[in-house]
């Protein structure tokens, strides 16, 4: 009895606890954004003439369209990878989720594929099937990394007395 009397004494525990859950939701909310955007602006446009030829322009169907080079990002030609990059934080698990959504069922393993490489089997117009090797072209990670030297700055002085 005389234990939980002592414990009252020192804080009011589920006011701390509270400030707690609010400060980590707003710096995990700010993290997590941060390399959300980071992962976005490092994938640029794809050059013009890959654009074009992609679009059926200049009558060269078959010529296939500028890729970035292995081990950068990738370029963002049609902007649908880049434009579904998303993040949530949990509560419950007290971490963030971030990278893109599923694109579409046809083909939902590309933006993994693309940031670690590996071969992916893919149907042509034609209805034959190809297996196409992708080199690595890191989009997330190195938006993680860039981003992991301010986390802890972050932190600091994020719970206040009120």
């Amino acid at each position: 009895m005389l234990r939980s009397e002592v414990k009252n004494l020192f804080f009011d525990r589920q006011k701390v606890i509270n400030a707690m859950d609010s400060a980590e939701r707003k710096i995990m909310n700010r993290i997590s954004g941060a390399i959300k955007v980071h992962a976005q602006r490092s994938m640029k446009d794809a050059p013009k003439t890959a654009r074009a030829l992609m679009k059926g322009k200049r009558g060269r169907k078959s010529k296939r369209p500028a890729v970035s080079p292995a081990g950068s990002p990738p370029y963002a030609r049609t902007k649908l990878l880049k434009r579904n990059i998303f993040y949530a934080y949990v509560p419950a698990e007290h971490a963030s989720f971030i990278g893109p959504v599923k694109l579409n069922a046809k083909y939902d393993g590309i933006p993994g594929t693309l940031e670690r490489g590996g071969t992916m089997t893919l149907k042509t117009p034609g209805g034959s099937t190809e297996t196409v090797t992708y080199q690595p072209r890191p989009y997330m990670g190195p938006a993680l990394d860039a981003q992991q030297e301010k986390f802890a700055s972050a932190w600091a002085n994020s719970i206040r007395s009120s």
